[in-house]
């Protein structure tokens, strides 16, 4: 099961009214707009405030079709909803409901919170540390905001992974950070802002922000102007309330599925590495072949003459307009896509860098098929017997006194060929193969299901 996933499909859920069920009892999310418009309205007339003539008011005809006015122009914007809600919601742009991008000021002197992209945790939870300044320092280049407003990234990738954060707890209630971040601040008589974060975290908002990117590739952004149009569909008042409770039972449930997935994975993973020490270790039957060793490439050819880095960027622009894109490999499995192959046929990728060496039970070694390339973060090696057999024994072995570096261990070409294999012959290689993969299937659909 995959977690984030699974997170993702609660949102989804919860943003088209399928996570709670309605209640009839509830005031229907127009007519609460239907009031505000009214005080509103009432507000201009005495000249109290003036008419936004660019403001968007979306409404449900009496044909059922949704129409949108602008100023005194009215027109169907049927083609532009993206899926269906329950009667007693309703549809509006971001900028119709809230302040986008709003304006915030207090003494030079006074001290407020500064938060950088950094503090702002990914993904879906609601979490950001911050540091201490004076507003002198910050009042200008900066973004600003103030207890309640919500914050979300504006540039690729910390857009695409979910930074996006209410604030609060905000020294003397003020704010300030980096540029790369919208602020949006809800009227709260329509909205929650608990509500409007767990829309914003939803894969509706991150595909709608990809989709109005602009900038050059690896300094993409989703701009305030894209971000006003964006349409929200809102719930009553009271279904609010339900689903952000629900929401938030939900993820804890996930977290905690998530917690036993991992350690099943991590006794599963043992479990397997006990299973490849049985049949290459100190105890393994087959002791007198594992006695008989031979040299690395008397085993193994190397390819790594043939592997080529591409950065990201370079890929993203070669992907635009591309006919067909092919899997591109790195130290621990697929980083990414390109539009052209270096390779064809079953390999073995070997980490050089930047794989868990030093974790017995980890995957070091994976096998790759078809068309691909591969960067210089991996060995590029094919067995000349077995690609399988080869593959579990450089998951077994020990680099503990092959790799060198600290924080990032590698494995050069040349520590790599001092690895000696046992002298198997093919026929055993195969007998080994068989067995290893129907043990280790048993383990992977135990995972499964559960």
């Amino acid at each position: 099961m995959n977690v984030e996933k699974l997170k993702q499909k609660i949102l989804d859920l919860a943003i088209r009214g399928k996570l709670v069920p309605q209640d009839p009892n509830d005031e229907p999310a127009s007519v609460l707009i239907e009031k505000i418009r009214a005080e509103k309205e009432a507000l201009i007339k005495q000249g109290k405030i003036k008419r936004d003539k660019n403001e968007s008011y979306i409404f449900k005809g009496d044909d059922n079709s949704y129409y949108e006015k602008v100023g005194e122009k009215t027109v169907c914007i049927d083609n532009e909803i993206p899926f269906s809600i329950p009667s007693s919601w309703c549809w509006q742009r971001l900028c119709s409901v809230c302040f986008i991008n709003p304006s915030v000021n207090t003494d030079d002197a006074s001290e407020v919170s500064f938060v950088t992209m950094k503090d702002i945790q990914a993904g879906f939870v609601n979490s950001f540390s911050s540091s201490k300044t004076l507003w002198k320092s910050v009042k200008t280049n900066f973004t600003h905001f103030q207890n309640e407003d919500i914050g979300l990234a504006k540039i690729t990738p910390c857009f695409e992974n979910r930074k996006s954060v209410i604030f609060k707890g905000l020294i003397n209630g003020i704010g300030a950070g980096t540029t790369e971040l919208n602020i949006i601040r809800v009227d709260q008589r329509i909205l929650l802002n608990e509500y409007l974060l767990y829309l914003l975290k939803s894969d509706y908002l991150i595909n709608y922000g990809i989709s109005k990117f602009t900038g050059a590739v690896g300094q993409q952004r989703f701009g305030g102007i894209a971000l006003k149009q964006f349409l929200i569909p809102i719930p009553p008042f009271e279904e609010q309330k339900r689903l952000c409770n629900t929401i938030v039972g939900c993820l804890q449930y996930a977290n905690s599925i998530g917690k036993n997935l991992s350690e099943l994975n991590k006794n599963c993973n043992t479990l397997k590495s006990k299973i490849l020490d049985s049949f290459f270790g100190e105890h393994s039957r087959y002791k007198s072949y594992c006695e008989q060793l031979r040299d690395f490439e008397e085993e193994v050819t190397i390819f790594d003459n043939i592997r080529k880095p591409i950065n990201r960027e370079e890929r993203q622009t070669r992907m635009q307009g591309a006919k067909q894109l092919f899997p591109y490999y790195g130290a621990t499995g697929l980083a990414g896509y390109i539009d052209e192959y270096l390779l064809e046929g079953e390999y073995v990728l070997l980490g050089e860098d930047a794989a868990p060496f030093l974790d017995k039970n980890a995957t070091k070694a994976y096998i790759v098929s078809g068309q691909f390339w591969v960067n210089n973060h991996a060995h590029i090696l094919q067995s000349k017997t077995n690609n399988r057999f080869l593959m579990y024994y450089l998951n077994w072995y020990d680099y503990s006194k092959i790799v060198s570096g600290t924080t990032r261990l590698k494995l050069s070409q040349s520590q790599m060929k001092t690895i000696k294999f046992p002298s198997f012959p093919e026929s055993l290689k195969v007998e080994i193969v068989d067995y290893i993969a129907h043990f280790f299937e048993i383990i992977d659909k135990m995972i499964e299901q559960s």
